[in-house]
């Protein structure tokens, strides 16, 4: 049908070519530019424009048809390999859940070049890590193009990469990339928080937590804000120059005014620049609020006189709290009065506490310094030795670990304000 219709187009020009030469068979000039002139005859003329606009309209024609099918093809092979790829990336998968780490990483490192999407890239790494090699994971991770190279769930992937070879710089790094496009991420904010801690990048691991507070206003947990406090408290701890660290210790416990380190170091800084009564006040003040041995330690340690030692025995009878420990403050009060050499009252102390009290290593010990005064040496050794050896000074609340000396942090959990005296003030979980 096309055949028959093409025969009778030629049909139809030759015919016209022929009725044009019959009626314009006579030569004209035709000028197409200075020096340019052709002599021929009108018909010739005539056809020649007809036969050269056909030939430019089917040029066209042809043009955009080819383009339509060159993109048809682009879009089939296209089609064809995100198939393949998607194949590829479901082998993967089954050869990685059925525990075959290097045959997935090869598949998949196929399909990766087939097709670089997301999810290729996130599997491929995975089949790394699995097949133990983690340098061939990162590389992966830095060598993706735009825009997977600064997409958010990359760089915490990369970080988690950089994290498993040890490179925590790299970690940060990323994590840092993944903030500045999504700064309100808390899964971002959480993991960057944490390596900030790992890194002891104090102010930074602040900064990340009092942002995520900030996201997340109805967080109540003291487990949260104590970790805000701590990072505040670490920094500030970390300062150069008495002056600065003083100052910085002042707006932590302003910031957190129940966070309890704060308090006793800037006790201990005061009495280092020299300013011990304040130091004492400050202690004073906070053991009114907040009944605990440390302080109560910081201040015996301290009290160089009687009146000293009187007033602060007058605070530890005045204070009133439902939780109170009445066999911590009679213990605490015979060590004060054991402390001045007044054998009668630390006697009537000791023998106030309950009889549950009594069968604990610290009334010995303090049984010990009592019988010790009185010249009882044989009973005095007997109670040290039931004493010292089940008594621990501080023990962490949390992981258990027992100490010599307070410390604001847990060397063991990596948390603040935990260790607790043998004998503290209030009654204990």
């Amino acid at each position: 049908m096309r055949f028959a219709g093409f025969v009778l187009l030629l049909a139809a020009l030759l015919g016209g070519m022929i009725y044009l030469f019959i009626h314009n068979g006579h030569s004209v000039d035709l000028r197409l530019a200075e020096g340019w002139l052709i002599t021929a005859p009108l018909a010739g003329q005539l056809t020649a424009a007809f036969l050269i606009g056909s030939i430019g309209m089917f040029a066209a024609i042809a043009l955009r048809d080819s383009g339509r099918a060159l993109a048809r093809w682009r879009r089939r092979r296209g089609e064809q390999q995100a198939a393949r790829a998607g194949e590829l990336l479901a082998e993967g998968r089954r050869l990685l859940w059925r525990g075959e780490p290097e045959r997935a990483r090869t598949i998949l490192q196929r399909a990766w070049k087939a097709r670089q999407t997301r999810e290729t890239l996130a599997m491929l790494v995975e089949s790394s890590l699995a097949a133990d090699n983690a340098g061939e994971a990162r590389r992966a991770l830095e060598n993706a193009r735009e825009p997977l190279a600064d997409d958010p769930e990359m760089l915490c992937l990369l970080a988690e990469v950089c994290r498993r070879i040890g490179d925590r710089a790299g970690a940060i790094a990323a994590l840092e990339r993944a903030r500045a496009r999504h700064p309100r991420a808390g899964r971002i904010l959480l993991s960057l928080r944490d390596l900030y801690l790992e890194a002891e990048r104090w102010p930074e691991a602040a900064a990340v937590q009092a942002a995520w507070l900030a996201l997340h206003p109805r967080v109540t947990s003291p487990t949260e804000h104590t970790l805000l406090a701590g990072t505040r408290y670490e920094a500030a701890m970390h300062v150069p120059g008495p002056a600065t660290r003083l100052q910085a210790l002042e707006q932590v416990l302003a910031q957190s005014p129940r966070f309890l380190p704060a308090a006793v170091s800037l006790g201990d800084e005061l009495f280092a620049a020299g300013r011990g009564e304040e130091a004492m006040r400050r202690w004073e003040t906070t053991l009114r609020l907040q009944p605990r041995a440390v302080l109560l330690e910081r201040l015996r340690s301290h009290a160089a006189d009687r009146p000293t030692r009187d007033r602060l025995r007058n605070v530890l009878r005045k204070l009133r709290f439902d939780e109170l420990d009445s066999d911590a403050v009679h213990f605490h009060v015979a060590q004060l009065w054991l402390d001045d050499g007044d054998l009668t009252h630390a006697a009537a102390e000791i023998a106030a506490a309950s009889a549950r009290f009594q069968s604990t290593p610290a009334f010995h010990l303090v049984r010990a310094r009592l019988e010790e005064h009185e010249g009882q040496f044989e009973r005095a050794a007997a109670d040290y030795r039931a004493g010292v050896g089940h008594l621990s000074l501080w023990t962490c609340n949390v992981c258990q670990r027992a100490d010599e000396v307070w410390r604001a942090r847990c060397p063991r959990c990596d948390r603040w304000d935990t260790a607790r005296a043998a004998v503290e003030l209030t009654k204990q979980a």
